[in-house]
């Protein structure tokens, strides 16, 4: 149905597969309309959880610069762009947990998508970093956003401007992943999470990683009206 992802359905969760191995799948402007699609159309279909994952040796090394997006169009680049940030709201407001499994390289685009996930599990391989700078460009999808809330302004600054990796174990202790795994386990240990999670409740995660959200940009007091509102739809439904 794709050309640059695969997108599957098993039994208790949807999988969605970047596949462009020989590109490190990197980004190209089919993956990001291919992605927006698919995650589109998950949303129209009762929720499951939410696997994404690569093929071959790396997560996502982020946009593929040898296909570039035509500047010179800017309602192209526009319409390009705000796909991008489209696949951020659709990641955040889909309604069934959505874990990211990173190996290789998780780099600029490729790691802000696992950015707008709600669990990050890694390969000890995994190797993450924003280049965006060392290339004139920018950080997208939310990332301006997420990373201060995790790791503080002072550090987000520090690995935006110098753009250096980060091995798995530092992004770990950091606080970027949930967990890291051994290389050759990875699969099966996420899949294990994927079915501790399929016997809670999707409306009771979906209401938690609301209350979670909204408490970013809103106070205690209006946190603590939503906790409640959120209480009482549950128990009345």
């Amino acid at each position: 149905m794709y050309e640059t992802i695969e997108l599957n359905s098993k039994e208790n969760y949807n999988e969605i597969v970047l596949n462009r191995p020989q590109k490190l799948n990197a980004l190209s402007e089919g993956m990001v309309y291919d992605l927006h699609d698919a995650l589109s159309n998950l949303t129209k279909s009762s929720p499951k959880i939410l696997l994404i994952r690569g093929r071959g040796d790396s997560f996502c090394s982020g946009h593929d610069l040898s296909e570039p997006v035509d500047l010179t169009d800017e309602q192209k680049m526009l319409t390009y762009l705000n796909k991008m940030q489209e696949i951020t709201k659709l990641i955040v407001q889909y309604e069934a947990p959505v874990i990211s499994a990173l190996h290789g390289y998780a780099l600029g685009a490729g790691f802000e998508i696992a950015l707008n996930s709600d669990l990050i599990y890694a390969a000890s391989s995994t190797k993450i970093g924003f280049p965006e700078l060392k290339i004139g460009l920018s950080i997208t999808q939310g990332s301006s956003y997420f990373l201060p809330k995790k790791l503080g302004l002072q550090k987000v600054k520090e690995l935006l401007y110098f753009g250096e990796n980060i091995e798995a174990k530092e992004a770990h202790e950091l606080g970027l992943f949930n967990e890291v795994f051994a290389e050759n386990e990875l699969l099966e240990k996420v899949i294990d999470k994927i079915n501790v999670l399929s016997e809670r409740s999707l409306k009771s995660i979906n209401t938690v990683n609301q209350l979670l959200h909204e408490s970013y940009s809103g106070t205690l007091e209006e946190s603590l009206d939503s906790e409640i509102r959120a209480l009482i739809k549950l128990y009345s439904e």
